[in-house]
């Protein structure tokens, strides 16, 4: 039974050195060279010849040889790869592609990847294509805009990256590719680019903002690019603190213009529901130092609208410690005095009234001194009732403490 029992792999290696020695035999009749001579007789020794200059020397190690069969065009090579009948014969053609490196062999590659569902061809071609020398980001960006696989996007998405990780002067063209890609009605597309867009983290925050600022933005697209800015590790918190700003101050300054259209000033709405939402994703630890920004932008703001989603945004940092409660309603009490629009006031005033029951600190007098002196000057009964509530809340906190 053991003479029977063979690998496949010895299999294969006999099978292939067997076709070898045909070839060979084949290649010395065919160039003249005697057969072996009798057993017991001495082989005659061969007659030179003049062998073109490119021909692999016979005696040259086989690796040299190997390197000589390597020198097949691209489009040869490619031809190899679409017929390949094993894993083999597949990654040695991908191997050959890959060093002969030119544009034409990288992209027979491509369309190799383009055109194939097997996953681990998929993997192959993919590590094959980052290897590439030249740049490949027009080629990538074409099949990522042609592609609807979710699988094949994502590693496209990822090869993007990739491209930019070694061409770092390819970043601008190919972030500003992957946010157009947001805009795009496919979720698989429009979610690898998202990926890829927080993958790329610092290169691609400058863009990310101000397309957010952008009026022509959409709220569909303002709520993709505010989830990728909530997503940014926090090493960038002080990046996404000035982003948050700058966009706040953006829809501001729509909602001012009196020549912007009821459908610019309601996007400009949703806008600050996105871009407050950046601040209340963002890491509790970072709440602290977001909350003042929001209340800022509730004192300057003159709509309304925009106030009641600023208020809400401020509600929802649910990790400010007392000392950020306290600071914020000091920067509330500070644009309230200055705020001359009743309904953002009250808006104001109900913000004030949540912090003191969030617990702001009570024993904070100047923070007390400030309330007493917005509430005595308030003209509006129901911003003083409001502030008038959030007094006794403290005076309620202070007793609970003696």
């Amino acid at each position: 039974m053991k003479l029977h029992v063979r690998s496949f792999a010895l299999g294969a290696l006999i099978v292939g050195l067997a076709a070898a020695g045909v070839a060979l035999l084949r290649g010395a009749r065919e160039s003249g060279v005697a057969s072996p001579a009798p057993s017991g007789r001495e082989a005659a020794p061969p007659r030179a010849t003049n062998a073109p200059a490119d021909a692999p020397d016979a005696s040259a190690p086989r690796g040299r040889a190997d390197a000589g069969a390597a020198r097949r065009t691209p489009r040869e090579l490619g031809l190899a790869l679409l017929v390949a009948k094993s894993r083999l014969e597949q990654v040695q053609a991908i191997a050959a592609l890959t060093d002969d490196g030119t544009p034409e062999a990288m992209q027979i590659l491509l369309d190799a990847f383009v055109s194939t569902d097997d996953g681990v061809l998929l993997a192959l071609l993919e590590e094959a294509l980052l290897k590439s020398p030249s740049d490949m980001s027009p080629s990538f960006m074409a099949a990522f805009q042609g592609s609807s696989d979710p699988k094949k996007l994502e590693r496209l998405a990822n090869l993007l990256r990739h491209a930019v990780a070694n061409r770092p002067e390819l970043s601008d063209l190919v972030v500003a590719f992957l946010i157009r890609a947001l805009d795009d009605a496919d979720a698989a597309r429009n979610g690898a680019a998202a990926a890829a867009l927080q993958l790329l983290g610092r290169g691609a925050v400058d863009q990310l903002a101000a397309r957010l600022r952008d009026a022509r933005c959409s709220p569909e697209t303002a709520g993709a690019l505010a989830e990728i800015l909530s997503k940014l590790p926090e090493q960038y918190e002080g990046v996404v603190r000035d982003k948050v700003t700058e966009g706040f101050e953006s829809t501001r300054d729509v909602l001012r213009d009196p020549n912007a259209s009821d459908a610019d000033k309601d996007a400009a709405r949703k806008k600050t529901g996105s871009i407050a939402w950046i601040a209340s994703s963002r890491s509790p630890v970072e709440h602290d130092a977001l909350a003042p920004i929001l209340a800022d932008q509730l004192g300057r703001t003159t709509d309304p609208g925009q106030a009641g989603t600023l208020a809400w945004g401020l509600g929802e940092l649910r990790g400010l410690s007392d000392t950020g409660r306290t600071q914020t309603a000091s920067v509330l009490l500070d644009a309230l005095s200055r705020q001359n629009d009743g309904d953002v006031r009250l808006i104001m005033s109900r913000s004030l009234v949540q912090l003191a029951q969030s617990g702001v600190a009570a024993s904070n007098e100047a923070l007390r001194n400030k309330l007493s002196s917005a509430e005595a000057a308030e003209t509006d009964p129901k911003v003083k009732a409001q502030l008038q509530a959030m007094l006794a809340k403290l005076d309620a906190a202070g007793g609970k403490g003696k």
